[in-house]
């Protein structure tokens, strides 16, 4: 990566519930690496709470996926 500084990360793990909370063990890694981004998950509506409670993320776009 380029020495350009990181604004915002977002993290793209809509998966089964199970795959969701193995995902929250990159937050505190990403929070290191990169201290002042803004760090987003985008989730689908059944992992909403799980991925909200989490300190690190600082936003929650939740995604309905339509006739999947």
């Amino acid at each position: 990566m380029s020495d350009a500084k990181v604004q915002s990360v977002l993290v793209v793990l809509m998966g089964s519930l199970g795959d969701v909370a193995r995902g929250l063990a990159v937050l505190q890694p990403l929070r290191e690496l990169y201290p002042d981004a803004t760090i987003h998950w985008l989730v689908e509506p059944k992992c909403e709470e799980l991925v909200r409670s989490h300190p690190v993320i600082d936003d929650v776009i939740v995604f309905e996926r339509k006739g999947i």
